[in-house]
C-alpha cells in the first residue's frame, strides 16, 4: 500500500514537471513571437519613412526660376521677335527648338534657301549642296513602276526639266511630277477611248436604223472610197480629227450623213455597185448585160418567181445608173 503511495506521488510529481515545462515552453515561445512582430512592425515602419523621404525627395526637385521679363532681356525691343518668343513658356523651351531646329538642318530634312540674286557661281555651289544638278538634261530619269517616257514625249519632258531646273525643283520632285504627268496622261487615254467606243456604238446604231443594215455597210464603204481619193495624209487626218466634245469625227452621225450625200453627189453611181475598186462602168455593164440575158426567157427568174420585180428594179437602176455615166462624160 505504501509502494503504491509512493508511485502515486511520482507519477503526480512528474506530470505536474511536465505539464510545467510545457507551460514554460509556451510561454517562451509567445513571448519570441511577440518580439518577433514587434521587430517586424518596426522594420515596416522604417522602411514606410524611407519611401516617405524618397517621394518627398523626389518631389523636391530644384525648380528653375526666371524672371517674369526674360523674353523681354532676350529680345529687348524687338516686337516682332517677342511676338514669336510668347510661343515659348520658359527659356528651357526655347532651347529645346533651337536644338531641334539644328538637328533638323543637320540631317539634310531643313535646307537653306538659294539667296536672291546669287551669282552663277553661288547658284551652282548651292544647287551641288543641295543635291539639284547642274543642268536640266542631268536629272535622272530612271522613273519607277517601269514608267519609260518615248520620242514622243521629248518634247514636253526637255520643256518641263528646263522650267524644273530654272525653279530649282529636287530630283525627287522632278521624279513625282513626271510620275503624276505620266498617271493623269493615262487616264485621260482610257477616258478617251471608253468614250470613242460607247460614241461609235451610239452612231452605228442610230444610222442603221436609220438606213437598214445593208445600207449602212454600202454607205460606210462609200465613205471610205471617197476619202481615199483625196490627197496623200487628209484621209488619216481627218479619221483622227475631233470635235469640240473631243469625240471623234467619224464618230458624229450627222459627219457621216454628210460624207454620204458627198459621195453620192460626187460619184453617183458609186453607190449603185458598193465596192468596186475596178471600172464601175465596166461592171455595171457587165450586170446589166446579166439581166438582159435573163429577160430572154420567159421563165427566167427575171419574169416569174419571188425574186422578179427585184430583179426588174435592179435592172432599171443599173440602166440609169449608165445614163447618168454617160451624161457626166458628155
Amino acid at each position: 500500500m505504501a509502494d503504491t503511495s509512493v508511485k502515486d506521488a511520482a507519477t503526480t510529481t512528474t506530470a505536474t514537471d511536465k505539464t510545467a515545462a510545457t507551460t514554460t515552453t509556451t510561454t517562451a515561445q509567445t513571448a519570441q513571437t511577440g518580439t518577433d512582430q514587434i521587430q517586424t512592425s518596426a522594420l515596416d515602419q522604417t522602411k514606410a519613412v524611407d519611401k516617405t523621404t524618397t517621394a518627398a525627395a523626389t518631389d523636391k526637385q530644384p525648380v528653375q526660376t526666371w524672371p517674369e521679363d526674360w523674353r523681354d532681356q532676350l529680345v529687348g525691343n524687338d516686337e516682332k521677335l517677342l511676338k514669336r518668343m510668347q510661343r515659348y513658356a520658359s527659356p528651357r523651351d526655347v532651347a529645346n527648338a533651337l536644338i531641334a531646329a539644328q538637328n533638323r538642318i543637320s540631317s539634310g530634312e531643313l535646307r537653306s534657301a538659294l539667296k536672291a540674286n546669287a551669282t552663277p557661281e553661288e547658284a551652282a555651289a548651292w544647287r551641288a549642296e543641295n543635291g539639284i544638278p547642274e543642268a536640266p538634261e542631268k536629272y535622272d530619269l530612271k522613273m519607277p513602276n517601269g514608267i519609260v517616257f518615248g520620242e514622243e514625249d521629248k518634247p514636253f519632258v526637255d520643256s518641263f526639266l528646263k522650267s524644273a531646273h530654272a525653279a530649282n525643283f529636287h530630283p525627287d520632285q522632278v521624279k513625282a511630277a513626271l510620275a503624276w504627268y505620266h498617271q493623269d496622261r493615262e487616264t485621260q487615254i482610257e477616258a478617251m477611248a471608253a468614250k470613242d467606243s460607247q460614241q461609235r456604238d451610239a452612231t452605228r446604231d442610230e444610222l442603221v436604223a436609220e438606213w437598214g443594215v445593208n445600207d449602212f455597210k454600202r454607205n460606210s464603204n462609200q465613205i471610205m472610197s471617197l476619202l481615199d481619193t483625196a490627197p496623200s495624209g487628209v484621209k488619216e487626218i481627218l479619221m483622227a480629227a475631233r470635235g469640240p466634245d473631243e469625240g471623234a469625227l467619224f464618230n458624229n452621225p450627222n459627219v457621216l450623213r454628210f460624207f454620204d450625200s458627198l459621195a453620192r453627189q460626187i460619184n453617183p453611181v458609186a453607190t449603185v455597185v458598193p465596192g468596186v475598186t475596178g471600172n464601175i462602168g465596166t461592171a455595171i455593164g457587165d450586170e446589166i448585160q446579166k439581166y438582159e440575158k435573163m429577160m430572154g426567157n420567159k421563165n427566167s427568174e427575171y419574169w416569174k418567181g419571188t425574186n422578179a420585180e427585184k430583179n426588174q428594179a435592179r435592172y432599171r437602176e443599173l440602166v440609169s445608173a449608165r445614163e447618168r455615166m454617160g451624161q457626166r462624160a458628155a
